[in-house]
Formats: structure tokens, C-alpha cells, sequence
């Protein structure tokens, strides 16, 4: 396995920056925003690449009455996400390889997201034909992905490329997906965080992968407050959100 792949690492040194970064934040909030317009009682929620839990943690926290599963490559990922929303269940699955498959949940998926996974794979189309056998036909899907400029921290952790709206869009509607909507969102706030992240170069690593200090919690926090003013949608936004709905 290349370094860069190695998310059992990437999460263990990570995910106390990761809690607390604002365009992860931002992020979580946008996707819950948008589930809510979708997701109904009892609805089954998969998060395919979940992560530490995040997203599941801030849903289940705005929608309690529903089933969360969580797929995630890293079995660290699994471990941190599983401890912090008991309720909800997680897995350890390769969703480009397609193994294990997780059969409890095929063709059970009413809502499922895909957060800021599909810029770390080489085949992504391969990843997003894998989706349909967890979802139901009409389930709605929400992908994100990054755009605009690429720091030294995204390549660290494996990120091979950012798209453009239009590139995101074709991924998913030549694998079987109808576009509802994408959204551009984040100017300007985002992408000044992120070219000044750019601009860090090589020490954004070091601080990606320590700590938060001090330091870092105060400019967090102040850009926790800027983001509340980025434009929902606009030309120039680099954070893609795409709504989609399996055909």
C-alpha cells in the first residue's frame, strides 16, 4: 500500500484536526441541511466511506428515528466511528474491490452520502457503480467532492484529483445516477481558508497530521464563523455538492 493510502494511519493522526476544521464542519452541516429534505422516519442512511462517523454523529443527532450504517476502507475509521455512535452500525468494506460484500444492507439504502472519498480513488466509476447494489431504486444520493486548488496535504493523504461541476456530474450520470442538483459553495470563505492552506505548502502536513494547538483552535474558530457567510452557490465556489438520485 502506498503511504498516502494508508487511511488506518491518516485517521489515527488526523481525526482530532478533522473534528474541528471548519470546511469539515461546514460540510457536515450542508449534508445534514440536505438530508433532512429527503430522509423520513424510519429511512435507512448508508455513508459509503464513513470516516470517523462524522456525518452519521450530526445526523443522528438531527434525525434519531432512523438506521445509520457507516462503510469505511480503514478499519481505525471503523473503530473511532463505532465508539463515538453506538447506535449506529459500522463496516469495514474495499468499495472498489467489492469486498466483503455487507449483505444485510443490499437494496436497502433510502439516503446515502458520499463525502470527500471519490477524489482518493483512481477508478471512481468503479466506486460509484458498486453504490447501487446497497441503494434503492429513487434513493437519493449526496456526493461531495473538492475543487479549485490542491494543497500538500490533500496529495499527502492521496487526493488525485479535484473536479469541476461538470466533471463531478458526468462521473455520476454515466453510472447510473440522474443529477437532481449541484451546488458550488463556499465562496469566498473556503477558498480563502484553502489558499491559505495552499500557500502553507509542505508545513501543511505537519499541521494536518498534529495536535490542533492553540493557534490553530482560534483561526478555526474564526473561520467557523466566516463560513456561516459563503454563498450557497455561486461560479466560484470550490466545495461540490452533488444530489443525485439512483436510476
Amino acid at each position: 500500500m502506498n503511504n498516502k493510502d494508508n487511511w488506518n494511519q491518516h485517521w489515527i493522526e488526523s481525526h482530532e484536526m478533522i473534528e474541528i476544521n471548519p470546511a469539515s464542519i461546514y460540510r457536515f452541516q450542508k449534508i445534514a441541511y440536505f438530508v433532512g429534505r429527503y430522509i423520513m422516519d424510519s429511512s435507512l442512511v448508508i455513508d459509503f466511506g464513513s470516516g470517523q462517523g462524522d456525518n452519521i454523529q450530526l445526523l443522528n443527532q438531527h434525525f434519531p428515528n432512523n438506521l445509520y450504517y457507516g462503510l469505511e476502507y480503514a478499519q481505525s475509521g471503523v473503530n473511532i466511528a463505532q465508539n463515538k455512535i453506538p447506535n449506529a452500525k459500522f463496516f469495514q468494506a474495499d468499495l472498489i474491490k467489492n469486498t466483503p460484500i455487507i449483505t444485510e444492507l443490499l437494496g436497502k439504502g433510502d439516503i446515502c452520502i458520499c463525502s470527500e472519498v471519490l477524489e482518493h480513488v483512481d477508478n471512481p466509476e468503479i466506486m460509484v457503480k458498486n453504490f447501487h447494489q446497497y441503494m434503492q431504486h429513487g434513493a437519493k444520493i449526496i456526493v461531495t467532492v473538492p475543487g479549485g486548488l490542491m494543497n500538500k496535504f490533500e496529495k499527502h493523504i492521496g487526493h488525485r484529483k479535484h473536479y469541476t461541476k461538470n466533471e463531478l456530474e458526468l462521473l455520476l450520470s454515466q453510472n447510473g445516477f440522474k443529477i437532481i442538483k449541484t451546488y458550488r459553495m463556499g465562496f469566498p470563505f473556503h477558498n480563502i481558508y484553502k489558499l491559505l492552506a495552499w500557500l502553507r505548502g509542505d508545513k501543511i502536513i505537519n499541521d494536518g497530521t498534529q495536535k490542533p494547538s492553540t493557534l490553530f483552535k482560534l483561526i478555526f474558530k474564526i473561520f467557523n464563523i466566516l463560513y456561516k457567510f459563503n454563498l450557497n452557490d455561486s461560479p466560484w465556489g470550490w466545495q461540490l455538492l452533488t444530489i443525485a438520485e439512483r436510476e
